[in-house]
């Protein structure tokens, strides 16, 4: 197959209508080639699939051209076909006029996006030219108020070829003014056919929708889940070394069965895409249609080339009214891949007419309540930024809320190249929108974190109302409750301590409002335990031995027991050893001063002391180990050259 030695146009054109209106009769006038490539499409005379043909441009540019089929039984395959069409001809033959897959096919095309067009009139060696206006009047009135309301109509026959050559000028007009699909973004292509060519193994052809792909790249085949290896490629069926969204391309993947892959199928970049078996968009419901559109009602989804079975769900109303648009969930039987800003078509289930279609706005992979101005909210704002780098890139940082998104992530969801996705991050970063953390290799959003600290704050109110007689809570358990990211958790806290909103005491957080307040009864018992731990000074009670000196019962004993301890009244050591906050510093006085005078000091001699036994002493010399005090030398402790005395 020889290479591609003049450029290629990233537009690809699209025929519609009619059954026998001469689509592919036009298709082989232009291209020398017949697009029929099936023999039963050739023993019956119709077009049954979708069939590609090159068109060079009198430029001697290149374009693509998909015929479809016209007949009502095809029409899937129409919609298949149309996936990627930038430019379309709408053919009306002279001697039938509009006929209903005319009108069903301008419908298609306008819910599919196409927004460029020219009309021919077919066949006019078949009838008078009388016939022929009156058919373009007709043609006139149908396109009112859609895409094709001010295309060129041009009368022409492929038999005689009268009115080709103004055709073709239009045509080339036409194309020259149609602005080329851009290339940006992850490669993306639906699959429109698939086959195992003798000696190179896997094809599949299609329409890129983005992005670029090249020799040796690796593909991912979606929703199989499966990845390949591109061995060779093709664009209008010439060998390339790379195409691109809007080349009518064949690729020759190793490493893959061509028994698993079907139409419906996507190949593309690895990671940037999944299949979901639900996806969310805004419909509109076609305004012929006498009655109003019901949710619930089984249906047959279309996009790219795929359709599926599933079900129709309204989620901003119980009802549509014809003309109408909705808010939709579609709940599929099947897993369909799709992006943000694709089309798509919805037909009837039985009998299958058209109901309508729109654009893609999300896919969410999990059903969607109705009627939840949240839900509404988030499709809205999502819908919003659709298409728009940046806003995009900043809502999916923003819709994850206090998760940290890294890099990858980012760049995954909005279906960006990383060139492009760093550039986003960056602006996003220097305008104080996004947060990077970990040097940058993962952002929060602002308003995320500012809705954190609200929710940490709210968490804190409400341990206070659960634990009234709690100093506060530590800072693991508190982690733990909101269950923050870490970092996040980090930032969070650090704020709340910055601007007063939180205090922190004794290892405890508490709001700054927060106090705890007594009853009689407990001010009377803390105020007891303390005197006691002041009274006994380096020999108190034990914890079990409180409910019998306070005189009540283990449960409140040990209430006023956390109480001085979460207060910093008092200190619990190892081994359960109980000291009052003021015997601790006065021991810690007294140590210091002893290794001033003599260097060291042993545990025997401090006992001696502080007029105590071992049962207190070691406890009390581990914790100013622990404190960072003392250092431990086998039987002797030197004071910690870090501790600031």
């Amino acid at each position: 197959m020889p290479r591609i030695d003049t450029p290629i146009v990233n537009v690809v054109i699209g025929t519609a209508g009619h059954i026998d209106h001469g689509k592919s009769s036009l298709v082989r006038r232009l291209t020398g080639i017949d697009p029929d490539r099936l023999p039963e499409e050739k023993e019956r005379g119709l077009t049954i699939d979708l069939g590609f043909a090159p068109c060079t441009l009198k430029d001697g540019r290149r374009v693509g051209i998909v015929d479809v089929p016209g007949h009502e039984k095809f029409v899937k395959n129409m919609v298949a076909g149309s996936t990627g069409i930038d430019l379309v001809i709408l053919l009306v033959a002279a001697n039938d006029g509009v006929m209903p897959q005319t009108r069903e096919h301008l419908q298609i095309m306008q819910l599919l996006g196409v927004q460029r067009g020219i009309i021919a009139v077919t066949k006019i060696d078949m009838v008078d030219p009388e016939l022929t206006a009156v058919v373009v009047e007709e043609v006139r009135d149908l396109v009112k108020g859609t895409f094709l309301e001010s295309a060129p109509i041009c009368p022409l026959s492929v038999v005689s070829d009268e009115g080709f050559a103004a055709f073709w000028d239009t045509l080339n007009q036409a194309i020259a003014a149609t602005p080329p699909k851009s290339t940006d973004g992850a490669f993306r292509m639906p699959v429109q056919r698939v086959f195992s060519a003798k000696g190179f193994g896997t094809v599949v052809t299609g329409i890129p929708l983005s992005g670029r792909i090249g020799l040796g790249d690796v593909v991912e085949f979606l929703p199989l889940g499966r990845t390949g290896r591109i061995r060779g490629l093709q664009a209008y069926k010439a060998d390339v070394n790379e195409v691109r969204a809007g080349h009518s391309s064949a690729l020759n993947v190793a490493d893959i069965d061509h028994n698993l892959v079907q139409r419906g199928f996507v190949v593309a970049t690895p990671g940037y895409f999944s299949a979901r078996t639900s996806v969310e968009g805004r419909l509109q419901y076609l305004k012929g249609f006498k009655v109003p559109l019901d949710t619930h009602i089984p249906i047959r989804f279309h996009t790219g080339t795929a359709e599926v079975m599933g079900k129709l769900v309204l989620l901003d109303r119980k009802q549509a009214q014809p003309g109408e648009e909705v808010l939709v969930q579609v709940l599929l039987d099947d897993p369909v891949t799709a992006a943000p800003g694709d089309f798509f078509v919805v037909r009837h289930q039985s009998p299958t007419i058209t109901l309508g279609g729109g654009k893609i706005i999300s896919s969410f992979g999990r059903k969607l309540r109705r009627n939840r101005p949240e839900v509404l909210a988030d499709l809205e704002e999502r819908e919003r930024v659709m298409n728009q780098a940046e806003p995009s890139v900043e809502y999916t940082v923003k819709a994850a809320g206090a998760k940290p998104l890294t890099r990858d992530q980012i760049t995954h969801a909005s279906g960006l190249t990383a060139e492009r996705a760093a550039e986003i991050l960056t602006s996003l970063t220097t305008k104080g929108r996004l947060l990077p953390l970990h040097a940058g290799t993962r952002f929060v959003h602002v308003e995320a974190l500012a809705a954190a600290r609200a929710t940490a704050l709210a968490s804190l109110a409400a341990y206070h109302q659960e634990q009234a007689l709690r100093a506060g809570i530590e800072r693991i358990p508190f982690r733990a409750r909101l269950d923050f990211d870490h970092d996040v958790y980090d930032l969070v806290l650090a704020e709340l301590l910055r601007t007063g909103a939180v205090v922190e005491e004794n290892g405890f957080l508490r709001r700054a409002e927060f106090g705890v307040k007594l009853n009689e009864e407990f001010k009377r018992l803390a105020a007891t335990l303390e005197e006691t731990l002041l009274a006994t000074r380096f020999a108190t009670p034990r914890p079990d031995e409180l409910p019998g000196l306070l005189k009540t019962t283990p449960e409140k004993a040990a209430g006023v027991l956390r109480i001085l301890l979460e207060g910093g009244v008092a200190v619990r050591l190892k081994d359960d050893v109980l000291l009052h906050r003021r015997m601790i510093d006065e021991a810690r006085a007294l140590l210091i001063k002893q290794i001033g005078e003599k260097g060291e000091v042993i545990s025997g001699e401090f006992r001696d002391q502080l007029k105590t036994t071992r049962k207190y002493v070691i406890p009390l010399l581990d914790w100013f180990d622990e404190q960072g005090v003392t250092v431990r030398d086998g039987s002797r402790r030197v004071l910690n050259p870090k501790h600031g005395a």
